[in-house]
């Protein structure tokens, strides 16, 4: 929506959201399931509190969200439905101008926020599912709220109906992507 475009990333193309009016409309009833993870490479712009990376939800009370940069500073994964709300939080913003893997996996009651491939954050009472959501509009670089869009890069962008093992995070990070010099 709005100028997303395909740039050069961090290897091949990568989505370019320019803060501005772009971001991705994904699929609705995403992610319906218990256990999931999201992957990706991210190469933030830097800027305001609250954009998205990810977004998924039914309006600003039943929502997921993964924000750069919270209000208070720091890199956050949020779970919400109704009532409270239930987090990851590192103890920094993402780096702007770089390239760095963020992931996030769910499994069970067990939340775990990495960072580059190391686990920066884990909540054991994570009790809300993204089945639960009534996931209907669900956004790469855009939030339920009024927020700012996201402004940066996504590369190798992955959302798994299961949890990936710490092990199979970190093997991402390191993971040669295969490079296609043909049109197949």
């Amino acid at each position: 929506v709005g100028g997303a475009i395909f740039t050069p990333g961090r290897a091949g193309q990568a989505l370019s959201l320019d803060g501005s009016d772009a971001y991705l409309q994904l699929p609705a009833r995403l992610w319906d399931s218990t256990d999931f993870t999201f992957a990706a490479w991210v190469n933030w712009n830097g800027g305001a509190n609250w954009q998205r990376i990810l977004d998924l939800g039914d309006g600003t009370s039943k929502h997921l969200f993964l924000t750069p940069k919270s209000g208070s500073g720091n890199l956050r994964f949020t779970l919400k439905n109704g009532g409270g709300e239930q987090q990851l939080n590192h103890t920094a913003a993402l780096a702007a101008g770089v390239w760095t893997h963020v992931a996030v996996t769910l499994s069970g009651d067990t939340g775990k926020l990495f960072v580059n491939g190391v686990l920066v954050n884990t909540n054991t009472g994570m009790t809300i599912n993204p089945a639960d959501l009534g996931t209907r509009q669900n956004y790469l670089g855009k939030s339920q709220f009024a927020d700012p869009l996201f402004a940066g890069k996504l590369d190798d962008v992955r959302l798994l109906n299961s949890a990936l093992t710490d092990a199979q995070l970190s093997a991402l990070v390191s993971a040669v992507l295969p490079q296609f010099t043909a049109d197949p």
